[in-house]
């Protein structure tokens, strides 16, 4: 087993007040509860809507070249803004918390973008639009999923998230099924609609007791990514885990035009293809959550590496709407399992360093490597006449890379690992 510190280990225990906040089981229920309708109206939104979008961009003439680069220039500046947004946000102190903030900053933005991009059809704008929506979605996304960390015991993490999960899920299903296929703008209408309506279930959370010293120090480019690779070995990590969550990058980016240009299906039938695999995750919730929980990383790591190259081979042979069905529906098992991975970067962590260490990781993952990636896997499909098998073996070839690298990371971490030291005080009245 991997040696860890006894302070990382047992991270809510740091203080007193920590240790009360998280034996509150009843406080942890009500977050859990707030957060989980605070992303009800988000997930109904942008199931629906961040499909339409690049559905849309494409009828209008955006080729696959084109999608992949938009898709990769967005990662790459949204990658460094996660940094930002998250290190930003665990060095605020309100009467609000350290997250929620960011929320109310963000929501009328992303409001705003969702309801006038059906009511223009000049690409330009278009793509001015899906700027501001793409900016304000990552002040929330990078600061708003950290409450799922602080406000949870770090011991209880995946399951936990099993009950956010399994709603994902149903909306994920119900929101496909019926929403891809609604006219006109009504879809985006509705969702934004939806934002603004749970967006005030923010105001109910509780974060937790904790925030650092020098909260005046100024965001510098390296700040998160120095705290979060006190480790070096950490960078390794991180890198492999980005390599590992590209397969899943390709699968996401290009399913949908798969469906429309490859199997010619309508945004209807495609919404009904679509919203099986979130049923499926509801069933898999809580199998998967304690399957992370108590099973080795690396051995899931082999076995999602293992299936998700049978599901590139099971695409190619998929060639109506009930075969393709039933790929994405074995994708909805399997995909779950990365989270295995994303958790041996943060389980671990002092409260003060998860924002810099998971930003940091969004950094890598959807910034720097994600954005190349959508790029060249579009580079690829085209240049091959859209053949978007060939980008998802792309996508295969850099998970089996990144996991020989965490397989290395593991013969480094034989040897004893620093531990950091983040001061904590308590916040008062």
């Amino acid at each position: 087993m991997d040696q860890e510190s006894p302070l990382l280990t047992h991270a809510e225990e740091i203080s007193p007040p920590m240790k009360a906040y998280y034996a509150n089981r009843r406080l942890m229920w009500r977050n859990l509860a707030m957060i989980m309708l605070l992303n009800l109206g988000w997930s109904l939104c942008f199931n629906v809507v961040a499909p339409l979008m690049q559905l849309r961009l494409s009828s209008l003439g955006m080729n696959s070249t084109g999608l992949g680069w938009l898709y990769g220039c967005t990662s790459w500046v949204t990658g460094f803004l996660t940094m930002y947004f998250a290190w930003k946000s665990d060095h605020t102190v309100t009467r609000w918390g350290r997250r929620i903030p960011y929320l109310f900053i963000s929501a009328p933005f992303v409001i705003l973008s969702v309801i006038v991009f059906p009511l223009t059809n000049s690409l330009w704008i278009l793509l001015a639009i899906w700027a501001i929506q793409a900016i304000s979605r990552d002040a929330e996304g990078a600061t708003i999923p950290l409450l799922n960390i602080d406000c949870m015991p770090r011991r209880m993490l995946a399951r936990m998230g099993a009950p956010v999960t399994i709603m994902f899920g149903i909306v994920g299903f119900l929101a496909l099924r019926y929403g891809l296929g609604l006219p006109g703008g009504l879809p985006y209408f509705i969702g934004a609609a939806l934002v603004f309506a749970t967006t005030f279930a923010g105001f109910a959370i509780h974060e937790p007791p904790v925030h650092a010293e020098g909260r005046q120090e100024r965001f510098k480019p390296w700040s998160a990514m120095q705290v979060a690779f006190q480790d070096r070995r950490t960078i390794l990590l991180v890198i492999s885990a980005a390599l590992v969550y590209s397969f899943l990058v390709v699968w996401g980016m290009w399913i949908y035009l798969y469906a429309q240009n490859t199997l010619h299906l309508d945004k209807s039938a495609i919404g009904h293809v679509m919203a099986w695999p979130s049923l499926i995750g509801v069933i898999m919730a809580w199998p998967t959550a304690w399957v992370v929980d108590h099973l080795s990383p690396y051995k899931l790591a082999v076995g999602f590496w293992l299936f998700c190259g049978l599901l590139v081979v099971l695409l190619w042979q998929a060639h109506t709407p009930a075969s393709l069905t039933l790929v994405v529906c074995a994708g909805g098992v399997i995909f779950p399992l990365y989270n295995a991975v994303d958790l041996m970067v943060y389980r671990h962590r002092h409260p003060n360093e998860v924002g810099s260490v998971t930003s940091s990781l969004s950094f890598v993952k959807f910034g720097l490597c994600a954005g190349l990636v959508q790029g060249l896997s579009g580079n690829l499909i085209q240049a091959f006449n859209n053949n978007y098998i060939l980008g998802d073996v792309f996508g295969w070839l850099l998970l089996t890379l990144g996991l020989a690298g965490l397989l290395v990371y593991r013969f480094l971490m034989r040897g004893p690992a620093p531990v950091p030291v983040a001061p904590v005080l308590e916040r008062g009245p």
